[in-house]
């Protein structure tokens, strides 16, 4: 009778909680329909693709509204509409390493001393992109099932179009003499589909590119956390040209 008992008010208790958490979702419900809106979406979710940043696709984005605003790199003055820099640029400097941090062992921070703005970027790489990495789907009977049939010839678009798998990715507007900063990647012959290199995306790489200390020469008033994210250019590149793989050893 005791087990009897038990199971009763457990069971009582989960239909009690299971009803309050389905009040609780009615009632989110019921604020959401009572925000007006210009259609009937309420939520907007951005799916932002892996290695890619909110810059990527917001950069230059402008509000419709007058009410709305956005912080992205074109309302903080660093680069114009078109991409190119605008007055507070240097915000977004990006430096090489001229002497070895930290006693040339592994570090995650630079001192002025120790790096120096770049002229121009290095060139950003194919990084072994050429064709689209999706193209032997369709080679497959039917296809990717979760697709249309109108839609499958994705798969085969996005390649660079060009003869090398390494080397400057000549899709890029000036990609020879691009500034030492945030950069279009877009282009005539970059389209929004188009595969590019990869970024570095391993953590103690990135912890290197994002350039934190607790100091005078990185924390600031409107920087407390410390971290001037000046070195992104740099540990790619020399990320890239040391190991020529996207796994090799730090």
């Amino acid at each position: 009778m005791l087990k009897t008992a038990l199971a009763r008010r457990f069971g009582l208790l989960g239909v009690s909680m299971a009803a309050v958490a389905l009040s609780q979702s009615v009632h989110a419900e019921d604020a959401n329909d009572s925000i007006k809106t210009a259609s009937p979406i309420k939520h907007v979710i951005i799916i932002v693709g892996e290695n890619r940043s909110f810059d990527h696709l917001f950069a230059t984005y402008v509000p419709k509204s007058d009410d709305e605003t956005v912080l992205n790199l074109l309302s903080e003055h660093i680069v114009k509409a078109d991409g190119t820099p605008d007055e507070k640029f240097d915000r977004a400097h990006q430096f090489q390493i001229t002497s070895a941090p930290n006693g040339a062992s592994y570090f995650i921070s630079a001192g002025s001393a120790k790096k120096s703005l770049y002229s121009t970027l290095p060139a950003p790489d194919l990084g072994g992109v050429q064709n689209s990495p999706a193209a032997a789907i369709l080679g497959l009977p039917g296809g990717d099932p979760g697709l249309p049939a109108t839609d499958q010839f994705l798969f085969g678009t996005g390649g660079t179009g060009l003869p090398t798998k390494l080397g400057p990715d000549t899709r890029i507007t000036n990609v020879n003499n691009l500034p030492p900063g945030p950069f279009q990647l877009t282009g005539p012959t970059m389209p929004y589909d188009a595969y590019t290199g990869d970024t570095i995306h391993q953590f103690f790489q990135m912890y290197q590119q994002m350039d934190c200390a607790i100091d005078k020469e990185h924390v600031t008033r409107g920087n407390p956390t410390g971290c001037l994210h000046d070195l992104q250019s740099f540990v790619t590149r020399w990320h890239f040209s040391t190991c020529r793989r996207a796994m090799c050893p730090i």
